[in-house]
């Protein structure tokens, strides 16, 4: 969803409210769906912040004997690396294991198997720890399950345990653990996770979390944020600039949307709009483009460009909605130029209307072209073009004085150089839609905000 993907584009959202708001979204988990969003926060809880997650379960001997029993893949993933040359952390279960043996040799060394003929003695591995690689890790690792309950509680396997790269093991087998305490409100899974959620970008929170949430979830965080943004908006609109992310003005305005819907059309509107008139061109309305047409020319006409727009005795409207009306507008906008249905007229009144300068080099040869034709015409003899002059401006094409030309299109009049960029520029066709739309509804904005 383009709505999701957006929202995470957001920046400068206070750590403190995204917590707040995450932590409202998943709580009470009532539903199945709120089953799936609570586990995949836990799961990214787990990838992202292993070492704050591990905190929970810490000197928990018997959830780590259940991780372990049973599952020799575990077991052997964990314990069996014995590489003495670098402290890996693949290899902090193996060193977890000879540690422990070596401390309490004389009560737990008989508890080791051997893959040989013979084993170990402690004072042999000591000179050549390499010797550990013939341990036959399995068998002593259940030996140590069934009759040796002080190494699960030891110094030396929660040491290993403290960084978290246990939970890479089996993910699903910490989360379900997770989620069985968090029924609890007082547990301190909740603390954790608003520690998790103060600590992450906003954007990746959303990257990961907004594809698990229903249409009711996500319509929650998009007003949240609104009520929650009041209060810096100001600031983050500053930071945005003019041209900033239409979501930060919407949001800065604090309405309530009514509907996720609202949300949806008015970002595919301002967003997406080639996307959208992609979708549209493809779908029914295709089959009736000359009423899409004749609808669209209806909502900007000359007079409402030229004059207030037609929203303007509408502001006692809820502001989602008469932003939903905007953007459509700028899209109708957007439409026109980009379809060639606006004559050059009726873009030069556009421009004029939102204030903005601009200046068309081939509307400049052309009129320098006629100036010249009715020279010549006058003294009904050929001059020589002026050799001093830029190709951009001086130069008379057999094209410009071309009557099969159509003039009257956008798409024949070539770049177009305006005010917004100070003439930088030259927006050609295909650029000019968006810009000019998108222009339009950041000032319309301006008038709710």
């Amino acid at each position: 969803m383009c709505l999701c993907k957006d929202l995470g584009t957001l920046r400068d959202v206070p750590r403190e409210l995204q917590a707040s708001i995450f932590l409202s979204l998943i709580w009470p988990a009532q539903s199945t769906a709120d089953e799936l969003l609570c586990r995949q926060v836990l799961q990214v809880a787990c990838e992202r912040q292993p070492r704050l997650v591990m905190h929970l379960f810490d000197r928990d001997s018997k959830l780590i004997r259940n991780f372990f029993s049973g599952h020799p893949k575990r077991i052997l993933d964990w314990f069996e690396n014995f590489q003495f040359l670098e402290k890996k952390k693949k290899e902090l279960g193996a060193q977890a294991l000879a540690q422990f043996a070596f401390v309490h040799r004389e009560k737990f060394w008989k508890e080791l198997e051997w893959k040989g003929s013979h084993g170990q003695a402690p004072a042999t591995l000591a000179s050549k720890p390499h010797y550990f690689l013939d341990l036959d890790v399995l068998k002593t690792v259940e030996n140590f399950l069934d009759g040796v309950p002080e190494f699960w509680s030891s110094d030396e396997l929660w040491g290993s345990l403290r960084e978290g790269d246990i939970l890479a093991l089996d993910v699903d087998f910490f989360v379900r653990r997770l989620f069985q305490r968090m029924q609890n409100r007082s547990s301190s899974v909740w603390k954790m996770l608003e520690q998790f959620f103060l600590g992450e970008d906003f954007s990746l929170l959303c990257q990961r979390l907004l594809s698990f949430m229903d249409d009711q979830k996500l319509l929650q965080l998009v007003n949240k944020l609104s009520e929650g943004l009041m209060q810096s908006s100001a600031q983050m609109v500053r930071k945005t600039g003019k041209n900033g992310s239409w979501l930060v003005k919407a949001l800065a305005v604090g309405a309530e949307c009514p509907s996720l819907e609202c949300a949806m059309l008015c970002n595919a509107f301002v967003a997406h709009p080639r996307q959208l008139l992609r979708v549209v061109q493809d779908g029914e309305i295709a089959e009736d483009s000359d009423s899409f047409k004749s609808l669209l020319m209806e909502m900007t006409s000359y007079a409402r460009l030229r004059h207030q727009p037609f929203w303007r005795g509408h502001l006692h409207w809820n502001k989602w909605e008469l932003i939903k009306v905007l953007a459509l507008e700028s899209w109708a906008i957007y439409v026109l130029v980009s379809k060639d249905y606006m004559s050059i007229t009726m873009l030069e009144d556009l421009l004029s209307a939102n204030s903005i300068q601009f200046e068309n080099s081939l509307l400049k040869r052309r009129q320098r072209g006629k100036k010249v034709h009715k020279g010549r015409k006058k003294r009904k003899k050929k001059r020589r073009k002026s050799p001093d002059l830029s190709s951009d401006e001086g130069q008379i094409s057999d094209q410009i004085l071309d009557d099969s030309v159509d003039y009257s299109c956008v798409s024949s009049s070539g770049p177009w150089y305006l005010s917004l960029d100070n003439y930088k520029m030259g927006l050609e066709q295909d650029e000019l839609p968006e810009q000019l739309s998108a222009f339009a509804f950041a000032e319309w904005l301006n008038h709710v905000m």
